[in-house]
């Protein structure tokens, strides 16, 4: 191994892997040498790639990938780490210009290895047989389900260090938070299971924190059937965008994105495309709708008067979207009257499309 590990750059830490054994045997490296020099260390992988200082720039294409590949399987699925190496992976396969499995090898590698649904999302809407897809990525969370009972139930749960991308300890462990499953368990279309679990009334009484929430933006977003963008809709995009963690930056990894300008609508489009194969037939949603909804006012503070206004005006949009013209001016009517006294909330009302009758 002299031919990468000098004397000198071994004294200065090895901090260029290169040496001074000349360009031509640089050359030499393959995937299995490196995986010795490397083992577990996702530094030394993300270097070989090209990640840093373009390290790894006399290294061909194709030698990058097998080096990516093979991180992948040896750095392990249950850390973090391992998804950033399956992204960048999956960017050198993009460059090939090829039709290559490994693509959607390294989507789903970054699934298992970071459990969010970001990740979900990148590798459902880029597989070309979505419902075999499906099952593999329910496969991957379900280990997961049962063992959050005392975890942190905010988004980031134990991924709450503030360590993301290049930044994150090579030691993260994959550990999604309660919220992030009962979000996926959506996606994989165990709606009603999920609405009574962690969209309860109980769970109403004290929102901030709990799934709540995150569930009812979802579920209506995921309801609503218009063309569109409406007043109460169009918060709903931007607060389950928040809850799924979604951002250009972090779905664009892995692909050949452009960013159009707007996170909220390439979110709502991402969204779109994953709605469009989940089956339900519209009385079934109008039954969840009716069973889960009703109780949005129950922790109606103060603090909470624009998130419930946006809530109560979704509401409405929803049921106009399925043929029920002005149902949105009498839905939000009728909870202007039932809490008459509180004049920020009516304010609030107005804000989403409530018009005052004079």
């Amino acid at each position: 191994m002299d031919f990468l590990f000098g004397g000198e750059n071994r004294r200065n830490g090895g901090k260029i892997i290169y040496g001074s054994s000349g360009t031509d045997r640089r050359r030499r490296v393959s995937a299995a040498v490196c995986a010795k020099i490397c083992g577990p260390s996702s530094g030394l992988y993300k270097m070989l790639l090209g990640g840093v200082d373009n390290f790894a720039g006399d290294f061909d294409l194709e030698k990058k990938i097998e080096i990516g590949m093979d991180g992948i399987e040896r750095i392990g699925k249950s850390y973090l780490v391992c998804a950033d190496i399956a992204l960048k992976t999956a960017e050198l396969i993009l460059v090939s210009e090829k039709e290559d499995a490994r693509l959607q090898s390294c989507y789903m590698a970054a699934f298992e290895s970071d459990t969010n649904a970001v990740n979900y999302l990148r590798v459902f809407i880029n597989s070309k047989d979505q419902e075999s897809c499906k099952k593999l990525l329910e496969d991957a969370f379900q280990q997961y389900k049962g063992k959050d009972k005392d975890k942190d139930t905010s988004f980031y749960g134990s991924h709450a260090s503030g360590y993301t991308g290049e930044n994150r300890s090579e030691l993260a462990i994959n550990e999604p938070s309660k919220n992030m499953i009962y979000i996926l368990r959506m996606l994989n279309g165990e709606f009603i299971d999920v609405l009574r679990k962690g969209v309860s009334a109980k769970a109403a009484l004290g929102w901030t924190g709990t799934f709540m929430k995150d569930g009812i933006e979802f579920f209506l977003l995921y309801l609503f059937g218009g063309k569109s963008i409406p007043q109460g809709i169009a918060r709903m995009i931007g607060m389950t965008k928040r809850a799924f963690g979604f951002t250009f930056e972090q779905y664009a990894k892995g692909q050949t994105l452009e960013h159009g300008g707007d996170d909220d609508l390439l979110f709502y489009d991402c969204f779109l495309r994953w709605k469009d194969t989940a089956v339900s037939d519209d009385s079934d949603k109008k039954k969840m709708l009716e069973k889960r909804v009703d109780g949005i006012m129950d922790a109606n503070r103060r603090n909470y008067y624009g998130e419930c206004a946006a809530f109560i005006a979704a509401v409405g949009e929803v049921k106009e979207s399925y043929g029920k013209a002005g149902e949105k001016q009498r839905y939000m009517e009728s909870y202007k009257n039932k809490y008459s006294k509180r004049s920020a909330f009516r304010a609030e009302l107005e804000h989403y499309g409530w018009i005052r009758c004079r």
